[in-house]
This record gives C-alpha cells, sequence and structure tokens, in this order.
C-alpha cells in the first residue's frame, strides 16, 4: 500500500529552503544550520511518504555526499580533473563524503566563491529534487521505515529507508550518474584554469600573443596552490587584471657621469590602473610562482621592439636592456623566439644571479644570445644575489651595482666595497652601471671612482618611450636643441613617471 504524498506547500518550502542554504553555503557558512537557526525546523519533519520526513527526503534524494551533491563533485573531480592538486583534495576528501561531510572538498577545491563551479552546484540539487519529486509522486516507492541518520552513505540509506526498494536505489544511482555528468564540463574547464598552460593560455590570450608555448615549471603554480588556496584566485585576478592593453614599458636612461647625456635606457614594465594611476609590475611575483613569468618577458620584448621600429622612423635608436626571468634563460624554446623578435637590433639582456641561471643550461643560452648580436648585463651587483663567482662564470659585458653598495659608501668601509667593485669590472673589461643615484653626492662619488653610466632618479625617471631623445642631448642645450616646448612637455612626463 501506498501511503499519503505531502502536500505541493511541503515540497515548495523545501526548495526554497535548499535554494536559501546553498545560497549561505557560497559566502562559506554552513547553509542548512545558519537557515534552521533563522527560520526553524519544525517543518522538516512533516510527512512526505509514508515515515519519510521532509529533512529525510532532503538527505536521500537531493544532496549525496552533502551541499551541493558533493559526491557528484567528488566522482566528476576524480573521473574528470587533471588537475593534480584538485585530485589529491578529493582523495583527501573521499571518507568524509562517504558519510556525507562535504567541507574539505568544497573549501579545498575552492567551491566557495568559484565563479565556474557555482553554476553546478546549484543546478545538480534542483535536478536531484525534481528526480526525487517524481520518484515519490510515482507511487514506486514506499518508506515503511524512517531515513537513517544523515551520515549513512548513499545507497544504504534508501535502501534502508525502502526496506530494500530496488527501484529506490537504482533512483539514486540515475540521479548521481546525472549529477556527475552536469558536474564534469564544469570541473575540466576549472581544472584547465587551474593549470599553468591554461593560465599561460589566458595569459597569452589578454597580452595578445600567440607564441604557442608551455610553461616551463608548471610545479610552481602547484606550490603556489598549496601554499594557499587564494593564490588561484589572485593569479586569475591578475590576468583578468591585464586585460585590455593595461600594460605599457617605460624607459631609464643609463646616463654617462661625464657629458650627462643617454643612448641607453632599461626597459621596466607599468600597468595603468583603472583609476588612471600608473604603477609598477606588483604582480610579477605571483605570476612567477605561477610559472609564467616568461609569457610577460616575451610580451615585453615584443613591446620594445615596436617602440624600436618607431624610433628608427625619426633617426632615433637608443640601446635597450630587457629583464629575463631565469626561467626564460634557462628556456631555448622561448629565448628562440626572443631571438626571432629582436635580431639586429641594439638589445641588451638584464639578469639575475639565482637559481636556474647558474645551471649548465642558462650559461650555454646565455653565450647563445651572445652569439646573436645580444649583449649581457649582470643586475644587482652586490645585493645578495650575485657574488664575485658570477664574474667568472657567466658571459657578461657589463655589471649593474646594486643601489645598497652606492648607500654603503657613506662610510668608510662602504666606500672601499663601492670602488673595489667598480676596479673589478674595469679590470675586466666589464661596463659599470650604478643603480639608484639620487643625490648629487652620490653622483660626485661615481664620477670619482670611474663608473661608466649611472641610473636613478638624479639623472632621470622612467618616462614612455615618446620624449627619450631628450636625454641624448647634452644637458646645457636640450632647451636649445629640443625646443622650450618640446622640454616642457618633456618634463611634464618624467614629473608624473
Amino acid at each position: 500500500m501506498v501511503h499519503a504524498v505531502g502536500d505541493l506547500g511541503g515540497f515548495k518550502f523545501m526548495f526554497v529552503r535548499m535554494l536559501a542554504a546553498h545560497l549561505i553555503w557560497t559566502v562559506g557558512l554552513h547553509g542548512d544550520n545558519l537557515f534552521g537557526v533563522i527560520f526553524g525546523s519544525a517543518a522538516l519533519f512533516e510527512s512526505v511518504s509514508g515515515r519519510l520526513d521532509f529533512i529525510g527526503f532532503y538527505n536521500i534524494f537531493v544532496i549525496f555526499g552533502g551541499c551541493g551533491s558533493a559526491l557528484c563533485l567528488w566522482l566528476a573531480v576524480l573521473l574528470g580533473s587533471k588537475d593534480r592538486y584538485g585530485r589529491r583534495v578529493a582523495i583527501l576528501a573521499t571518507p568524509f563524503i562517504l558519510f556525507n561531510i562535504p567541507e574539505i572538498l568544497i573549501f579545498g577545491l575552492p567551491v566557495i566563491m568559484n565563479r565556474l563551479l557555482l553554476v553546478p552546484f546549484f543546478l545538480v540539487p534542483i535536478a536531484n529534487f525534481a528526480a526525487g519529486y517524481l520518484a515519490i509522486q510515482s507511487g514506486l516507492i514506499e518508506f515503511p521505515a524512517p531515513a537513517p541518520t544523515w551520515t549513512t552513505p548513499v545507497f544504504l540509506n534508501i535502501y534502508l529507508a525502502t526496506d530494500g526498494n530496488v527501484f529506490a536505489v537504482l533512483v539514486q544511482f540515475v540521479s548521481i550518474a546525472t549529477g556527475t555528468l552536469i558536474y564534469m564540463p564544469f570541473v575540466r574547464k576549472f581544472s584547465y584554469m587551474q593549470s599553468s598552460s591554461g593560465q599561460l593560455r589566458r595569459l597569452e590570450r589578454n597580452l595578445s600573443l600567440t607564441s604557442n608555448l608551455e610553461s616551463i615549471n608548471s610545479r610552481k603554480f602547484h606550490k603556489a596552490q598549496m601554499t594557499i588556496i587564494d593564490s588561484h584566485m589572485e593569479v586569475t585576478k591578475i590576468i583578468d587584471l591585464l586585460e585590455g592593453r593595461r600594460l605599457e614599458v617605460y624607459y631609464q636612461p643609463k646616463v654617462d657621469p661625464v657629458s650627462m647625456t643617454s643612448s641607453q635606457f632599461e626597459a621596466l614594465l607599468r600597468i595603468h590602473m583603472s583609476d588612471g594611476v600608473v604603477k609598477g609590475p606588483f604582480f610579477l611575483e605571483t605570476l612567477e610562482m605561477a610559472g609564467l613569468a616568461s609569457t610577460i618577458d616575451l610580451w615585453v620584448c615584443r613591446a620594445v621592439k615596436q617602440d624600436i621600429g618607431k624610433w628608427r622612423e625619426v633617426n632615433f635608436e637608443p640601446r635597450i636592456s630587457i629583464n629575463l626571468h631565469p626561467d626564460t634563460i634557462s628556456d631555448r624554446r622561448y629565448l628562440d623566439k626572443i631571438v626571432d623578435l629582436l635580431a639586429g637590433m641594439p638589445i641588451d639582456f638584464e639578469i639575475l644571479e639565482r637559481g636556474s641561471v647558474n645551471s649548465e643550461v642558462a650559461i650555454e643560452n646565455l653565450h647563445f644570445l651572445r652569439d646573436k648580436g645580444f649583449k649581457i648585463a649582470l643586475d644587482d651587483f652586490g645585493s645578495g644575489f650575485a657574488g664575485l663567482d658570477a664574474l667568472t662564470r657567466l658571459p657578461l659585458d657589463m655589471v649593474k651595482i646594486d643601489k645598497s653598495l652606492l648607500d654603503a659608501a657613506a662610510t668608510d668601509a662602504g666606500r672601499v666595497v663601492y670602488e673595489t667593485a667598480l676596479q673589478i669590472c674595469r679590470r675586466l673589461g666589464i661596463d659599470s652601471v650604478t643603480e639608484g643615484v639620487e643625490t648629487r653626492d652620490q653622483l660626485q662619488l661615481a664620477v670619482a671612482f670611474g663608473v661608466t653610466y649611472v641610473q636613478g632618479y638624479l639623472t632621470g625617471r622612467p618616462i614612455p618611450g615618446i620624449g627619450l631623445e631628450y636625454f641624448a642631448v647634452p644637458e646645457a642645450l636640450r632647451a636649445d636643441a629640443l625646443g622650450a616646448g618640446a622640454q616642457e612637455s618633456t618634463s611634464k612626463i618624467i614629473a608624473k613617471a
């Protein structure tokens, strides 16, 4: 005999409760518990069919494995995800999901505040609710026993509540399979977005690059994920931020301290924020952890090439130095692309002596760049990244003395160290650049010790490509050579930079 089925009003209440509870879950709170605290739970114990109440219906037919029908998500991750981090979270959550405890999976992937997974997070419970409602309305399932506790695993819970009704177990199986299929395309998309190659593709697309190169070191991306769940969100936010041509290359002069002119400039990345403020590349460390630094290097090289083309049209061809990340230097595929872009152009590459730059592959690649006509500069010498042994191992044309050595030269011991560093460069036939020159006293000290070039706010702030010719004219003649209007315009650019 089929027992009476609960009225439609009760199902409407449960449906609204389900949506509200899942909405609360999306902000990181326990939706079911909070809804019960606010609105009470008396209605949950009204009869649906036989001895099955509404909370039993919810547990047996709607939320397999917990909120969002987490069991379906768990299966979709294990079956369809290629993201190692996501699969590890799913494996870790296994004993909990089987007993309908979803928190590890929900917060570990995460589902919370995840725009890709929130759609199936609502859609699957809605589909389950509809299937359960139709199954009960069909009259083919009786509930002679109350639903067991919410921690009872799927299949067993409905088997016990229906006294072994195979059709009821089949309904659960079909609902779980359907829910898994609904989750699957979203999980695969999320897996792609989580992977370093997926982030690489999005970054290349936002920067209008078509290099078709895989990330050199995907484990860095997973290291970022394992460090903190928010790292993926941060990378995604940064890549979204770079969309819409917000990046621009600025140039800071390396000035001859005797003539106070410059024909050499360092390319520095800048980003235009939505409020009009121009900022430095605050995002580089995050992208570096994600294994995406080489893509940024490639974009800078392309931008510099475009600027050189514009300068050549007005018979101005400065020498430009570009910073290359250690990952780029270690990857011949990226270097081949860069060489093809910049062949025949007056380019130096600045490197930091750290990490993979010390490898045989990296050193071989540096020789490759020099053989192709590019010069190599060692950046931040004296900062702790670069030691004296780098001067003997690396093929160098220029050494950039870190600002810390110049600042230390205010003391007697510091002056000895700073002067010695410049003497070593001269003895090795390597040009020297002193970074961070901000005062006249520092400039005079650098000149006295024979530095080749100086770089700092005193001699020139970073500015856009327009106006660089300003620095090629001797200081005393700049106004006459460029015209007062041109000098005033350039000064405004410098002031804003």
